[in-house]
């Protein structure tokens, strides 16, 4: 017992004087929008949104929108409505690009009951040669 008491003791004052802090450098601080939301600081992606539902009947509403901070030459988004069978698989495609810093793509899809769905949404945000992006996913179970 006595033993086990040190051991603990020791990796505690070992995790102490190490900290794990300094190992995070690369990480942006969180940015807080207006909504409350938090997410990564973004060199031209200032703001971005998703969700999927599926109602009763099984239609799928699916919504995207990205704005981009000023200086932004184009911005464009990319959602695959996906289903899982044993791995996901794209079972619709929308992309909607536009000049300058905002872009919004709402699409609906009717969706087969008994399985889960997924938005998967590509985000991007071009200046001149470059381009910054982003992706996330949303499932709903119908």
């Amino acid at each position: 017992m006595f033993k086990k008491s040190i051991c603990l003791l020791l990796t505690v004052v070992l995790l102490c004087a190490f900290p794990v802090s300094g190992l995070a450098s690369d990480i942006q601080e969180p940015d807080e929008s207006a909504d409350g939301a938090v997410g990564i600081l973004m060199t031209y992606i200032h703001y971005y949104d998703y969700n999927l539902s599926i109602n009763s009947s099984g239609l799928a509403s699916l919504g995207s929108s990205v704005t981009a901070y000023p200086g932004t030459d184009k911005v464009k988004i990319s959602m695959y409505l996906q289903r899982y069978n044993s791995g996901w698989s794209t079972v619709q495609h929308w992309t909607k690009e536009a000049v300058g810093t905002y872009v919004s793509l709402v699409k609906s899809y009717y969706v087969t009951s008994g399985y889960n769905y997924r938005l998967l949404v590509y985000f991007y945000a071009y200046e001149g040669s470059a381009v910054e992006s982003l992706s996330r996913t949303d499932t709903q179970y119908y």
